[in-house]
């Protein structure tokens, strides 16, 4: 991360990515061939996700990746489907390094989708809590947890909600019985409208939304609680 918001020295975050969708005049098979063969010297690992029972994506379906394509030592990936791509970091170094990596890799599936807009932009981030302390020490929004769900034996979700000119966010506290004594923080920072695929301008939002996710993952947890993680 930059100065201004800096990689914590204790890892909280299990995953970030960024996804796009469009609409792309072509078969994605076709997209996907071309990309694959300039990216295969790095992501080697290929995995079909295809559904049988779905050849195609129906309209106004949700959208899958159909594919997924894995580095040597399985930290990044990326995965494509009908008008859906999605580049994955599970080893996150910083956002600096992350964001050169995902320009690179976007750079060539503009130049190979020939595409001219985006219907959708995404950059998630994925953290994972450990509670080793009252919960109202780690989180400041008042989260009140029944004790059946401290025994794990249900889950929660807690969402909010928030809105940004064009852009909206959407932030998810939740457990499972199956993550003992962990809770997600998720950060979901996307635009729904239609977007000029510019690199440039693509960067450009990327960066706004990694410096709003912060700015609100900070004000999500405690001073107390942000000064453990950095020491």
């Amino acid at each position: 991360m930059n100065d201004e918001n800096p990689k914590l020295k204790k890892n909280i975050l299990e995953e970030v990515l960024i996804e796009i969708r469009y609409s792309l005049d072509k078969d994605y098979n076709i997209l996907f061939s071309s990309l694959y063969e300039k990216l295969k010297d790095y992501y080697k690992n290929f995995k079909n996700l295809k559904n049988p029972e779905f050849p195609s994506t129906p309209p106004n379906f949700p959208k899958f990746v159909n594919y997924q394509i894995r580095s040597d030592d399985g930290k990044k990936l990326y995965q494509i489907g009908d008008n859906i791509f999605a580049i994955n970091n599970l080893n996150y170094e910083g956002f600096e390094s992350f964001l050169e990596d995902i320009m690179k890799i976007l750079k060539l599936h503009k130049k190979e989708s020939n595409l001219e807009s985006l219907d959708y932009i995404l950059l998630r981030y994925i953290n994972k809590v450990k509670v080793n302390r009252d919960i109202n020490q780690i989180f400041t929004i008042g989260l009140n947890i029944p004790e059946s769900i401290k025994q794990n034996e249900v889950g929660f979700n807690h969402l909010i909600n928030c809105k940004y000119d064009d852009d909206y966010l959407k932030i998810s506290f939740f457990s499972n019985p199956f993550s003992k004594d962990t809770v997600k923080l998720d950060f979901n920072y996307y635009k729904k409208e239609k977007f000029q695929y510019d690199l440039n301008l693509l960067k450009k939002w990327i960066k706004t939304a990694h410096n709003n996710i912060y700015k609100v993952f900070k004000a999500s947890i405690t001073e107390e609680y942000y000064n453990y993680l950095n020491r």
